[in-house]
């Protein structure tokens, strides 16, 4: 007998590549599990620009996409990262580029944990900062055995916006709190009092936090001087095998 599905039924669950464990599956990578190891060495031409024009429609540049199909181990985890992604048709160059991020950086995919849940943190936007996605990827290849959508989000920063008044803001406090050793020590407390402004703006854009953290610092001192510049630098290193002291007489 023929069993006919209601045209209401909900759809079958689509097969998720990692089976759960990390690893993609042959079936679900090739649609011929025994052609697979053909497929993997050589390939046919058409199917490598195939290959191409979808790395293509996700928004990586032409170059970079026929060099990405032409290795198959890129191209075999690229392809199944779109997959699970849900963005075979294409998407956004800023989405596109951050899934070729995962494909390439995850170099063990046995290992990367909940994909399937944390991609939808890329494709919604949700993840996008270059301080995101390092964050994302830490969690996908060293994160925890169970996933905590909670704990995923505060350790990527989903949902934080920090806006140009508040890089601005946070810089001029920190600054203040430094002043009497900025002061005193000038451009040798650099390096303390950035790390202090990188810590406390995690997750705002680099470049903005980079731009007001220059001005504010040669607002309070100004253009380096020599002194500056000599304090600045390090002191070379004997040769070895130097002799100490001056010649014989």
């Amino acid at each position: 007998s023929v069993r006919l599905r209601c045209c209401h039924s909900p759809p079958r669950p689509r097969e998720n590549p990692w089976n759960g464990c990390g690893t993609p599956s042959r079936a679900y990578l090739h649609p011929n599990p025994q052609g697979w190891a053909r497929a993997e060495t050589s390939g046919s031409m058409a199917d490598s620009k195939e290959t191409a024009a979808l790395f293509e429609s996700i928004g990586i540049a032409p170059v970079k996409a026929k060099e990405a199909a032409a290795n198959p181990k890129v191209a075999k985890k690229l392809r199944a990262v779109i997959d699970l992604a849900g963005v075979g048709s294409g998407c956004d160059k800023a989405v596109g580029v951050l899934l070729y991020k995962v494909a390439t950086v995850v170099k063990k995919f046995e290992e990367a944990k909940h994909m399937d849940k944390i991609l939808p943190y890329i494709t919604s936007g949700k993840v996008k900062s270059n301080q995101q996605m390092a964050a994302l990827l830490k969690e996908l290849t060293k994160g925890p055995a169970t996933f905590d959508a909670a704990a995923f989000e505060k350790n990527c920063g989903v949902g934080v916006e920090v806006t140009a008044e508040d890089v601005k803001k946070t810089i001029a406090k920190i600054f203040e709190e430094n002043k009497e050793a900025l002061l005193e020590k000038r451009y040798a407390y650099q390096g303390v009092v950035s790390g202090k402004v990188r810590s406390a703006l995690k997750w705002a854009d680099g470049k903005t936090v980079h731009q007001e953290f220059t001005r504010a610092l040669k607002a309070m001192l100004g253009e380096r001087t020599e002194t500056d510049k000599k304090a600045g630098s390090k002191p070379k290193k004997a040769k070895k095998g130097a002799k100490k002291g001056g010649k014989a007489a």
